[in-house]
């Protein structure tokens, strides 16, 4: 189950962290225009978070978490990017940039980004995912589908109507997860060239 909070004043007021930057509200958790009444509230929400999965905006202290993340996939060590992607995306941000994490029990087990593009050769505004981990020992318990999910609700709001991303073609898992998310071959084709 995805939890998402209704009011962050009420979760401000009730100094708990885990419970920052929540995207939408959950009708399991209407308490919009009150404090939590007691320690037992915040116990009873806290239980509720330790079980469950919950998309969030990434903030500034989740970087050590993503570039341990990315160092699990067969990439170069990538430390200095990933600041850069964040002082881009997390710190400065913008409504067409997003980046994404997945918490449960208040650890950091994956990660999204994309933002919206426009008119790159001719393309109409689209959004654009072009990066994806989760964590290898939660692999296949639908967190990048919740992640996903939510990423193509985000990207709709901005108004575009489709979203892309590339995969290499010798990442099966990665590919297969991109299928299976509905994505199929587009207009668009990549094409290189090795420069000497």
């Amino acid at each position: 189950m995805v939890i998402m909070v209704p009011n962050y004043q009420v979760i401000r007021n009730a100094c708990y962290r885990t419970f920052n930057n929540f995207l939408k509200p959950a009708p399991s958790l209407r308490r919009c225009d009150q404090c939590f009444n007691s320690l037992s509230d915040i116990a009873e929400v806290s239980d509720y978070m330790s079980n469950n999965l919950l998309i969030r905006n990434a903030l500034p202290s989740d970087l050590e978490a993503i570039i341990s993340l990315d160092r699990t996939t067969p990439d170069a060590d990538k430390a200095d990017y990933w600041q850069g992607i964040f002082e881009h995306y997390v710190v400065k941000g913008r409504a067409d940039r997003i980046f994404l994490v997945a918490e449960k029990a208040g650890t950091v087990i994956g990660f999204i980004v994309g933002e919206v593009r426009a008119w790159e050769f001719g393309s109409p505004p689209c959004g654009w995912v072009f990066a994806l981990a989760v964590s290898p020992d939660v692999r296949e318990q639908g967190t990048g589908k919740k992640m996903w999910d939510e990423i193509c609700s985000r990207l709709k709001k901005t108004g575009v109507s489709t979203v892309r991303t590339m995969a290499n073609l010798d990442q099966k898992l990665t590919l297969s997860f991109l299928r299976s998310m509905g994505l199929r071959t587009g207009r668009y084709i990549e094409l290189e060239k090795q420069l000497d």
